[in-house]
């Protein structure tokens, strides 16, 4: 692998640890002024707001732009939301004012869009930097060192700056982003132009068309839409059943403990995907990711303990950064240069709006019976998802190869 890849895994590492520490730094700005449970609500949904709103767009830019441009561009939106942010933050009195809230949240759904793009940057950009035979082992890099900076650095991060005053967490954020963003620079070189689709190949849809026509990407597709929304469930419900004296009854100070290991359990799977999937094959890997949603909230759906809770979490997250190391793969072999963006966007786009949905019903669930029955109704439903998986992605699905039957 060439260093312009390296540079861009660096420059995505930056991003990721940036966007992740603001999403801490924005609901903290409203609540530690004063705000109210609704206006930390209203940032925090902002700070989600660009994956419906901006995800298809995000797909038209990668097919039409470098992809380290897109990068850049994510550095820059992410950037001056954080440098507005630190300049608005000191006004936060007793309760933000309506046009100090007002562009909180505008910063906020920047930096969401931000993401998008980065996102979407580090599912695309592997086949413009390095050959065929080593996406598997560039894609796995890059999402273990992005794993790394946001479930393992980024709380820490976040947290010790918060410490300081939030004006500073804002302006800790924008340096990192600078740095990142002069570390992408050199590898703009070396990131080709994409050519200009033509036609119907231009269309903002392009990358929809392609999936609802290609049966393995519609599984794929299906799949992390049901799968999105059982995770959502368990983030919004496990620190309700971690702090909950009638479940784990854990301090406060110990619920990051449960989300690092998540970024444990990614990690490992960062590692270990390209030994399984040359052992196993990609379809018996996939099913990992399911093997460990269903695990992830049958452990609180019979009550399980903070050992059993954590372990769980552990084989959610390695199954979770196996999935998208073998789809972003399977995606950049299977689909045209021209299209790709699109299509990762689209297949992006579709599924995680089930976030949203998935925290509502999860919440709904919890108020009317209970913390337990809102993991066993999700957990019921990834077990469905499992079970669909073998009718959703046969065995002769061409997983890992292209339309004419390469190897990935």
């Amino acid at each position: 692998m060439a260093t312009p890849f390296f540079m861009v895994v660096a420059g995505l590492a930056g991003a990721g640890l940036g966007v992740a520490a603001l999403k801490v730094a924005f609901p903290a700005a409203v609540a530690l002024g004063g705000g109210s449970p609704a206006e930390v609500a209203a940032v925090a949904t902002a700070l989600t707001m660009g994956w419906p709103l901006f995800g298809i767009l995000a797909g038209v830019l990668l097919d039409r732009m470098r992809k380290t441009d897109a990068l850049l561009l994510a550095h820059a939106l992410v950037l001056l939301a954080a440098l507005a942010a630190a300049l608005v933050a000191a006004s936060v009195g007793a309760g933000p004012a309506a046009g100090v809230l007002a562009l909180l949240c505008a910063a906020g759904f920047a930096v969401s869009c931000g993401e998008v793009l980065a996102e979407n940057v580090s599912q695309t950009v592997a086949p413009d930097l390095v050959a065929p035979a080593a996406l598997g082992r560039a894609n796995s890099l890059l999402q273990g060192t992005k794993t790394v900076a946001m479930l393992l650095l980024a709380p820490l991060f976040g947290a010790a700056l918060l410490e300081v005053s939030v004006p500073f967490a804002f302006c800790a954020v924008a340096a990192v982003l600078a740095a990142a963003a002069l570390v992408t620079l050199p590898a703009r070189r070396a990131s080709p132009r994409p050519d200009r689709p033509a036609g119907g190949a231009a269309s903002p849809f392009a990358g929809l068309r392609y999936i609802g026509r290609d049966r393995t990407l519609l599984g794929l597709t299906v799949l992390v839409t049901g799968m999105s929304g059982c995770w959502s469930a368990w983030l919004s419900l496990v620190v309700s059943y971690a702090v909950s004296p009638d479940a784990l009854d854990l301090p406060a100070s110990l619920l990051g403990g449960i989300m690092a290991c998540l970024g444990v359990g990614s990690l490992l799977g960062a590692v270990a995907v390209e030994p399984l999937r040359r052992v196993l094959g990609d379809r018996p890997v996939l099913f990992l990711d399911l093997a460990g949603t269903v695990l992830l909230l049958a452990v609180p759906a019979l009550s399980g303990g903070v050992v059993a809770v954590c372990a769980a979490a552990v084989a959610a997250g390695f199954g979770g950064v196996v999935w998208v190391v073998t789809v972003a793969s399977h995606l950049q072999v299977a689909v045209p240069r021209a299209l790709l963006g699109r299509t990762v966007a689209a297949y992006r786009w579709i599924g995680w709006t089930a976030f949203p949905a998935g925290s509502a019903v999860a919440g709904a669930i919890a108020e009317a019976a209970s913390l337990q029955a809102a993991f066993a109704v999700f957990a019921l439903g990834s077990a469905v998802l499992a079970i669909s998986f073998f009718r959703l992605l046969p065995a002769d699905a061409p997983l890992g190869r292209s339309a004419a039957g390469g190897p990935a």
